[in-house]
Formats: structure tokens, sequence, C-alpha cells
């Protein structure tokens, strides 16, 4: 059994969903911000799915951040790619095993099953957000998500120093749990999560976010990392 921090709720008959801390000083009680990337089956499904799920989102004090779909790849090791990015503020995480406990999300929740292939999942703490900026403000925004077996806030911290003044960030955050499901007796089996740590950069220019991706300087940080996923996003909201 784990001694890590962990927060556990019956969903349904012998069901049991886990929230469980990646480190022994994290506090499930903060809010934080959950990444969802995945690729759709039905895309057109899982938007409605979402329009379905969010008033019980809100319920528990979620507030959906920032959503994004993949329009061009960059880099990719370890077949970490995926189509949608979804990033969802939760106050902590009681309100998120609420929701994950509520009979209405529980049943939306089949359309999110038909419509998502190869998902993964995982809770950040944020570094840095951008809670003005909005679509209409016509912004171009890329994403770079990566493993690192160790020095983490490091490399963040490399990215941030060779990043001009004219790129800013949507979002910057670090892994520091993982959702589990666990039936009856069985081990807790963990939601895959394919990432330690997540930017997400917004320019008023393209050309300056290419620039910087493709620069010596940034291809020296993906050396840095065993796996990386670089590309450049549409926003949806």
């Amino acid at each position: 059994m784990s001694n890590l921090p962990e927060i556990r709720g019956k969903v349904i008959s012998n069901t049991h969903v886990l929230i469980r801390a990646n480190a022994e000083g994290v506090n499930l009680n903060e809010p934080f911000f959950a990444i969802n990337w995945f690729s759709t089956k039905v895309e057109w499904m899982y938007h409605f799915y979402n329009f379905l799920a969010s008033r019980s989102v809100v319920k528990v004090g979620g507030k959906p951040f920032f959503k994004a779909k993949v329009t061009e790849t960059l880099v990719d090791t370890s077949n970490s790619r995926r189509d949608l990015i979804l990033i969802v503020r939760y106050p902590n995480g009681e309100q998120f095993k609420s929701l994950m406990q509520s009979t209405y999300f529980i049943m939306v929740s089949v359309f999110r099953i038909f419509a998502v292939s190869n998902f993964t999942f995982g809770f950040t703490h944020k570094m840095e957000a951008d809670d003005k900026s909005q679509k209409s403000d016509s912004l171009h925004y890329a994403l770079h998500h990566f493993k690192a077996e160790k020095n983490t806030g490091e490399i963040l911290q490399k990215i941030k120093q060779i990043t001009p003044a004219s790129i800013s960030t949507k979002y910057t955050g670090q892994m520091v749990a993982n959702l589990y499901s666990q039936e009856k007796d069985n081990e807790p089996e963990q939601i895959p999560n394919l990432m330690d740590a997540i930017v997400v950069f917004q320019s008023p220019s393209e050309q300056e976010l290419r620039s910087l991706l493709t620069s010596a300087a940034y291809q020296e940080i993906l050396e840095m990392t065993p796996t990386n996923h670089v590309s450049f996003l549409n926003r949806i909201f």
C-alpha cells in the first residue's frame, strides 16, 4: 500500500477512484489543474459530452481553462502525440472526487467512453497561468510536454529563460498527482499519464513561436528529457 497522500471515493458498486500524489509533500487540498490529453473517435460527440458534463464541473467549483486541437506536430517521441488538450481548474481533490461520484456525471460519461481514444490524464500545480487571454485575442499557441527523469523544475526554468518577452505562457504546470481506478480487492490501475510537466505558449506571431521551438537553444532543452511532444494548437476556448 502506498504511503503517498491520496483521496479515495466510491463511485459505483465496488469501484473506487483514487487521486494519489506522486510525492510526499503534495497537498491535495490545494487548487490544481487537470490535464486531459487525448484523441477522439468521434470528435463532435466529445464536444457534446463537454457540453453535458460542464454543469457537473461548475457545480463542484471547477472551471474550464483552456481547450485546443493539435494542428502541426514538430517533435514527438514515444508516441506521445494526441489530438486534443483540455485543461480544467478544480478547487481541490475532494471536489474532484465529488465530481467523480456524481450520478449525472457518471451517466453522461458514457458519451466520453464512446468518443475518446488514447485518453491520458494527470493533475498539475500551476507555475504560471494567464486567466485573461481569450480566443478572441487572435493569439497563436504551441504546446510542449515532457517526461523528465529528474530536475523538472530546472528544465521549466530554462525554458522560461530562453523564451523572448514577446512570447508568454497560457499555462505552465508540473505534475503532482495521478488518477487511479480500483475494482473490488484488485490493485489500483492508473489512468495513463504521458507527462511530468507542460508548457502552453501564446504569441501574437506564429513565426516567433516557430523560431523559438526550432532554435538551437530549445533543441538543447529537448535533449535534456527522454520524451517530448511539441506541437502547434488551434484554440477552441
